[in-house]
């Protein structure tokens, strides 16, 4: 394993200097280190990455993504999971409080917080992982935010970093190795990834990349149409009502079952064409409905 490099960014906290690094990591991307014992970053990709967890000092992986966590590859590491999943609007109350729990709990522990990507949810939990251990200024927990490249489309995470308030609730929500998770919410965190894949095998024409020889076109185009067709089927109760969000999601599905075939029957130009409008609905949806 390579050694870790290190980028430091200089951050004024309401006590002291904290030092907010960028680290350089060949197993694990976007790895931001808050000191005090915490870090963030993407979510581990396979054993290197758990393994690069350890080299750190983790003792303990957050994951705040709605896909459920590898609890059991963790483990063959000696590391713990727990698992907070929020959505990209705000952080909840029930987030906070887990938050509050763990560093109350676990004073002694070394902290690994992550999304998918790790560049919005996770930064932003971690940063309120940040203010409850270690009492640091709101302008200190947003350079996290600053650091990762959280986007500013996703106010509520900005918001509740910036406005966090130790709460003095002394009923805590038991944490979970892997929380229930809505299905819609399962759904749509795996489409997260099967996206990338889509996206990966379009950069190269549509063929097998060689740095992803395990990767089968239509395997994926096939997940993304059964992916969309499940999260059409089974909307959450908060958007059943939703005439324009039911008109979208149906309409993703078809544009995913367009791509499909596309694909099957070999028609570039279709392909491109279903490629380019699914993405655009996608991005509808979630500067409308996942942003707010």
């Amino acid at each position: 394993m390579k050694a870790l490099l290190s980028c430091l960014l200089l951050v004024t906290s309401c006590a002291s200097n904290t030092y907010i690094r960028s680290i350089e990591s060949d197993d694990i991307k976007r790895l931001i280190t808050l000191e005090d014992g915490i870090y963030t970053g993407a979510a581990p990709d396979g054993a290197a990455a758990f393994a690069a967890l350890v080299e750190l000092g983790v003792t303990t992986v957050v994951c705040v993504d709605s896909a459920q966590p590898e609890v059991e590859l963790a483990a063959s590491y000696g590391l713990k999971y727990i698992h907070i999943p929020i959505d990209y609007d705000k952080i909840d109350e029930n987030a906070q409080l887990s938050v509050k729990r763990m560093m109350s709990e676990g004073a002694d522990e070394v902290y690994y917080f992550h999304c998918h990507h790790g560049m919005h949810r996770g930064p932003a939990v971690a940063a309120i992982a940040l203010r409850q251990r270690s009492g640091c200024s709101a302008e200190s927990a947003l350079a996290v935010l600053e650091l990762a490249g959280t986007s500013k489309e996703y106010p509520g995470l900005w918001r509740d970093v910036r406005e966090w308030k130790n709460s003095d609730v002394s009923e805590l929500p038991e944490l979970h190795e892997v929380a229930p998770i809505e299905s819609f919410a399962g759904g749509m965190a795996k489409l997260d990834r099967n996206w990338d894949r889509i996206k990966l095998l379009r950069k190269n024409n549509w063929q097998v990349p060689a740095t992803h020889p395990d990767l089968v076109v239509l395997n994926e185009a096939r997940q993304t149409r059964d992916l969309l067709r499940g999260c059409a089927d089974d909307v959450p109760s908060e958007l059943i009502d939703n005439a324009d969000f039911i008109k979208r999601i149906e309409q993703a599905a078809i544009y995913g079952n367009e791509l499909f075939n596309a694909l099957d029957n070999k028609k570039s130009e279709a392909v491109e064409v279903s490629y380019k409008e699914l993405k655009s609905s996608c991005v509808y949806c979630h500067r409308k409905y996942r942003n707010d």
